[in-house]
This record gives C-alpha cells, structure tokens and sequence, in this order.
C-alpha cells in the first residue's frame, strides 16, 4: 500500500536562539534531527509522494545541515518531494542553505519541464513554453517570522537571502492573536489541551492521499499537527518512524472521507474495507 502525504513537518531541532513569550514549544532542548531520522522518512517504501515538506523547529538555521542533507537525498535519489518551506526567525544567515533551496527549486524545474515535454509536445515549442514557464520556480520558500513576538530581522540578513535566492521565494509571515495558545511560554490566547487529531486520508487513484499534516520530532515521534511543547509530542504521539508504519497509524488514527475504504490492520498486513 502507498501514501501520498499531503503536508509533512520535520522538526529539525529543538534548539532556539530566541525565547519569544508567545512560543509553544516552552524550553528548547539541546536536540538535533539526525540524518538516521531523514532516512526514515525519506527512504520509507510506503510513501510515493510528499506535496510539501515543511523544515520546522526550534529554530531550523541552528542545525542546517540536517536540511541541506535532506536536500541533497530528495536531488540525488530522485525523491518525488513537490515543494520545500523553511520558517525562520531571520537572526541567521546561511548561505550553503539558501543555496540548497536553489538546488532544488532547478530540480524540480528539470522534473517539472520533462514531464511537461513528455505531456504536451505536440502543441508545438511556443505553446509547450509557455506552459513551461508558468510552472517553474517557486518550488522552495523561506519564510520569516515577522510578528510582535520575534526580534527584528537585520536589512543585511534579509538582503542576503534575497541577493542569493535564485527562483526560491523570499515571504513573510505574521502571527494574529487568535493563533496563539496557552502552551509552552504562551499567558495569553485560547486554552490549550493537547491532543491527537484524526488525520482524513482519501483514495487518488491506486494510492491513498493523507490530506491532514503530519509532524515529525527530531527525536523520531510522529504527530498531528506538531502544536504544543516537546513533552506533550514525547509523552503522547501515534508511534515511533523506527518501528511504527502509515499503514498502521491510518488503521488507528485515520478518517476515510470522499469514500474511500477504511484501513484495516490484519495479521498479514493492511486490508481495505
């Protein structure tokens, strides 16, 4: 059985160069995401497709290694990965990412424009071009976080992944208050409970779609969502990616929608019904 994920997290670090009021997560923790932790994810036989991949944190400049790692695996293997994200707080500047982001913005440039060509030749070189052109770069983003809660971003560091950015974009993003939670550093906002949520997967074709994001600890755990502190994705998750199949998290935590069949878990593996 294969899975499309629609929306997959990797939590990266659970280190911080900022203590901001608002925060979640609450203390940060002295833990990387290993490249053992990228291999599980990235080399699992049970995954087809990821739509997008958020690089989350922590902080995610403080260990970027593990992100141009997993960069460089998606390039080299031929890893179907659609879109890339990395959320930032802006205090760092790393070339060798920004420069990962452009390795695979012009890989998926290159998939995208085979693809086309394959699909649509016969509608000649000028129309085939223009399609072409309408669905190339952009396939990588960095985001800064901008609002009240973080410290500013310095012109320099956002000049520089601007200047070094090569058809990855360049976005900013806010916090409204009503996206807050009473978790973690956080005295204001709505009241927090943490829980797992169901995750609705639908059928596409002969695989099956996850549409609901999924989030991975740095220490290995697979979540809903990833909100709340580090303890609450340690203390409850839905499995560990060493021992714990999509087969049989969907089997337990899964919701069918647009008809598709349940998954169920038998002695010799999943079964639709």
């Amino acid at each position: 059985m294969k899975f499309i994920l629609h929306d997959l997290a990797i939590e990266t670090t659970r280190r911080c160069n900022l203590r901001c009021e608002h925060c979640m997560r609450g203390e940060s923790q002295n833990i990387d995401a290993s490249k053992e932790i990228i291999d599980m994810i990235l080399n699992n036989d049970e995954i087809k497709r990821i739509d997008h991949i958020c690089f989350s944190g922590g902080e995610p400049t403080l260990n970027p290694n593990i992100i141009i790692y997993a960069i460089n695996k998606i390039i080299t293997e031929n890893i179907d990965v659609l879109e890339i994200v990395m959320v930032t707080n802006g205090q760092i500047f790393n070339k060798d990412l920004v420069e990962a982001f452009n390795r695979f913005n012009e890989y998926r440039n290159q998939r995208i424009k085979k693809q086309l060509t394959a699909h649509y030749n016969e509608l000649g070189k000028d129309a085939l071009n223009s399609i072409i052109q309408d669905n190339t770069d952009e396939h990588a983003r960095i985001t800064f976080s901008i609002d009240r809660f973080h410290y500013p971003i310095s012109k320099e560091v956002r000049d520089n992944y601007k200047k070094y950015a090569r058809g990855i974009k360049i976005t900013e993003k806010d916090v409204d208050d009503e996206d807050i939670y009473k978790t973690g550093f956080a005295t204001i906002g709505k009241d927090f409970n943490y829980k797992l949520d169901q995750l609705r997967y639908c059928k596409d074709g002969e695989y099956y779609m996850v549409i609901d994001n999924m989030y991975i600890t740095s220490t290995g755990f697979i979540t809903s969502e990833g909100m709340g502190q580090y303890s609450d994705m340690d203390r409850i998750n839905m499995g560990h990616l060493s021992n714990t199949t999509l087969s049989e998290i969907l089997a337990t935590y899964g919701t069918p929608v647009m008809n598709a069949p349940r998954i169920v878990l038998e002695k010799n593996g999943p079964i639709k019904r």
